[in-house]
C-alpha cells in the first residue's frame, strides 16, 4: 500500500484523488490546498477539459491540513502528488522529496530548466522517485499509435503532426492561468502535452522553427511548430494553444504516416482513431490516462525504481524544447536545440 498526501485541490488534484480513492494500492491520508474554501468543501472531482471518470468517494477519513508542511512532516505518508499551479511545482516537489516522499508532479515539470535541474537533483539526493504527469504517453490512443511506431512492423515514421486547442481558460479560482509567469501560458500549459509526445517518440530534434503571437504580458498562447530531426527523420508539426472564445470545444488530435500505414485521431469524432493499414494493429487500452499513469507511478514507488515510461529527465527535455519555441517565437527564426 502507498500512502498519500495531495497538494492542490482544482482540477487535476481532484482527478488524482478521484484515481487514488479506486485504486486497490493506494490510500489517500491527507490534502492540502492554500484556499480554505476548497479544504472545507468536498473533494469530488469537476472541471476542466475531459471527462476523468472520477466518481464520489468516502472521504471522511482524509485528513485536511492548513500547510504543506503537515504533509511533508507526517512519517504516515509515503509520496505526494503536487498539483499545485506550474510556478510551484519546483518549491514543492523539492520540499516534499528532501522530507523523504516520492512525488508526482502535475505537468509541465517547470516553466524554466534551472528549476527542473533542481527537481532532478532533488529526487537523485533523495533517492526517491520523481515522475511527472504527462498523461499522455499513457493515453490509449496516442499509446498504440507510439507502438506502432517502435514495432517498426509498418515501416519508419515519415510525418507526424500533433494538435491540441481549447478556449482560454475560465475556472473561477484558476485566475494564475492569466500571468504567464505563473501558468506559462497556453504553451506550457497545452501544447506541452504534444511536445513531450514528440519527445517520447523521436528524442530532440536538431532545431525547431516556431511562429506565435506574443500576448502584452509576453504570453504565448498559441503556437506554430516545425521540428528538424535531420535530412533522415520525419517531419513533425505541432500546433495548438489556447484560442479566444468561450464557446471553442477542447480537441486533441494527431496524423503520422508510416511505410505502411497512416493513423488518424481526433477527440471530437466516432470512431476517434482510424488505421489505415493491412496487418493487425495495437488494440487501444479502455483505460484513462489518467489512471494509467497513476498505476504506472505507484507501481515504480513499490518497486523503488525511475519511471522507463516517463523518466524525469524526459520531462527536462520537454521544457527544454518548449522553451526553445518560445525563443523562436520572439527571435523570429528557427533556433537550435542543445
Amino acid at each position: 500500500m502507498v500512502r498519500f498526501g495531495v497538494i492542490g485541490l482544482g482540477f487535476m488534484g481532484r482527478c488524482h484523488l478521484a484515481t487514488l480513492a479506486g485504486h486497490e494500492q493506494a490510500e489517500i491520508v491527507a490534502v492540502h490546498d492554500v484556499e480554505a474554501e476548497r479544504l472545507r468543501g468536498p473533494l469530488g472531482p469537476g472541471g476542466g477539459n475531459l471527462e476523468t471518470g472520477g466518481k464520489a468517494w468516502d472521504e471522511s477519513a482524509v485528513r485536511r491540513c492548513t500547510a504543506a508542511g503537515e504533509i511533508f512532516d507526517d512519517p504516515a505518508i509515503d509520496a505526494v502528488v503536487v498539483a499545485t499551479p506550474t510556478h510551484l511545482h519546483a518549491e514543492i516537489s523539492c520540499a516534499a522529496l528532501s522530507a523523504g516522499k516520492h512525488v508526482f508532479c502535475e505537468k509541465p515539470m517547470a516553466l524554466t530548466l534551472a528549476d527542473c535541474d533542481r527537481m532532478l537533483a532533488a529526487a537523485e539526493r533523495g533517492g526517491r522517485v520523481l515522475t511527472i504527469g504527462h498523461c499522455i504517453r499513457f493515453w490509449g490512443e496516442y499509446a498504440a499509435a507510439a507502438e506502432m511506431v517502435r514495432s517498426g512492423r509498418f515501416g519508419r515514421l515519415k510525418w507526424l503532426s500533433l494538435s491540441r486547442r481549447c478556449c482560454v481558460p475560465r475556472f473561477g479560482a484558476r485566475e494564475w492561468f492569466a500571468d504567464p509567469a505563473k501558468s506559462g501560458g497556453g504553451l506550457f500549459d497545452l501544447h506541452i502535452h504534444d511536445v513531450d509526445y514528440a519527445v517520447y517518440l523521436l528524442g530532440m530534434p536538431r532545431a525547431v522553427r516556431a511562429w506565435g503571437e506574443v500576448g502584452p504580458a509576453g504570453e504565448i498562447n498559441q503556437v506554430a511548430a516545425w521540428y528538424d530531426y535531420g535530412p533522415s527523420g520525419p517531419s513533425v508539426q505541432i500546433e495548438g494553444g489556447w484560442r479566444a472564445g468561450p464557446a471553442v470545444p477542447f480537441v486533441m488530435s494527431f496524423e503520422m504516416d508510416l511505410g505502411e500505414a497512416t493513423v488518424a485521431y481526433a477527440s471530437d469524432r466516432e470512431p476517434a482513431m482510424r488505421v489505415y493499414a493491412d496487418g493487425e494493429v495495437p488494440a487501444v487500452s479502455a483505460v484513462s490516462g489518467y489512471v494509467a499513469e497513476m498505476d504506472h507511478f505507484i507501481g515504480c514507488v513499490k518497486a523503488g525504481s525511475a519511471s522507463e515510461i516517463v523518466p524525469p529527465a524526459s520531462s527536462r527535455q520537454s521544457v527544454a524544447l518548449a522553451c526553445a519555441e518560445a525563443e523562436s517565437v520572439r527571435r523570429g527564426q528557427a533556433v537550435e536545440v542543445s
